[in-house]
């Protein structure tokens, strides 16, 4: 089992889950990669300015490093009380564990279950993002992407972006003949 999968399985019975539930819980993390990244779980941000941003992986936390949040320290941390308070075994390599317990984690160095397994324990814990919402549809991916994962001042912007994504997003699926 991935661990993704054991984190979103703990999830599912924490907050009693349907498939479909966990199925809108699997499309925001999707949505949210393509948007972030393509995906791209090696991605590193780059600046607007020329250069590299704080952004890592295929969610973009920030690193410390380079003027970020440090949220992907806040995702590390998130993701290993998880483990703990839920006894969910993530079987992290020592590199991998090093990485998370690290005081700046870079998320592009950690493979794509870790960082999706991240996002999810990130939501989990964080105090304002009704994720349980989100998974009953109850609340739009969009905005649950902007107020909850973005986060950043440039609303417009970043509800333009999220609808551009998710078009395009919907447009590689239906051209390899998903649903």
């Amino acid at each position: 089992m991935s661990r993704s999968l054991a984190v979103q399985s703990q999830l599912a019975i924490n907050r009693n889950l349907s498939l479909e539930d966990r199925g809108r819980m699997q499309d925001y993390a999707n949505r949210v990669a393509y948007a972030e990244s393509k995906g791209d779980p090696q991605a590193v941000q780059k600046s607007r300015r020329g250069g590299t941003g704080p952004g890592r992986g295929a969610f973009q936390f920030e690193m410390k490093a380079g003027g970020g949040s440090g949220g992907g320290k806040t995702a590390a941390n998130r993701l290993m009380a998880f483990a703990k308070q839920y006894s969910v075994d993530l079987k992290l390599s020592d590199d991998e564990r090093a990485m998370l317990e690290s005081d700046d984690p870079d998320f592009s160095k950690l493979p794509y279950d870790i960082q999706e397994a991240a996002l999810f324990a990130n939501a989990n814990y964080h105090p304002k993002f009704p994720l349980s919402d989100l998974a009953t549809g109850k609340l739009d991916m969009g905005d649950a992407y902007r107020l909850y994962h973005y986060a950043g001042p440039e609303v417009e912007r970043i509800k333009k972006h999220w609808a551009d994504s998710s078009e395009a997003y919907d447009a590689r699926r239906r051209s390899r003949g998903q649903p």
